[in-house]
């Protein structure tokens, strides 16, 4: 029973490392609390690179985490990575069902959202880069699938944020290249 016992509160105590290394942030966005992960790593030091990762339709900002594995890289080449997290559309349609994580991109089956998560992302990008003095000439932004469409976007309308982008998976739709 004493083994049992030990071997239970390690099990506990190792869960609850791996909830706390995963905790999602908020950040208030006119009203509305929006969603992020933030891996910095042991040691880095000022002036630091900022990468962001987005997830795709649907995903999570824990789920891009884990599949990502940046946490991995950042460790290796001293960066920090931020996770947002996509809002819940608020309607079913054809394609997504309601609460169904998306970046608003511009898609047809998004034509009635209102999120701009161009403004989201950017003063995500502005409030990390003052509270950790992460150097604002070297934030950058990588995407699978919607995520992917997201970083085109930001790589258009947010150039003095987003320095360069990586785009996994996504399409730069026309109207955003125009």
């Amino acid at each position: 029973m004493d083994k049992f016992c030990l071997i239970l509160s390690i099990i506990l105590i190792i869960s609850c490392e791996k909830l706390k290394k995963y905790e999602l942030l908020t950040i208030d966005m006119n009203g509305q609390l929006r969603g992020y992960m933030l891996h910095i790593p042991e040691g880095l030091g000022p002036n630091s690179p900022l990468v962001f990762v987005l997830h795709g339709l649907g995903g999570t900002a824990g789920w891009i985490r884990d599949y990502s594995q940046m946490d991995r890289v950042a460790d290796k080449n001293g960066f920090a990575v931020c996770y947002p997290q996509g809002t819940g559309g608020t309607e079913d349609t054809k394609h997504t069902k309601k609460g169904t994580n998306f970046w608003n991109v511009g898609y047809e089956v998004h034509k009635n959202e209102d999120v701009d998560d161009v403004e989201f992302l950017t003063s995500l990008a502005i409030y990390l880069q003052n509270k950790y003095v992460f150097d604002p000439q070297r934030t950058f932004c990588a995407g699978m699938s919607n995520g992917g469409d997201m970083s085109y976007l930001l790589a258009c309308e947010a150039p003095d944020i987003f320095k360069a982008v990586a785009p996994i998976t996504g399409c730069m739709m026309g109207w955003i290249y125009e």
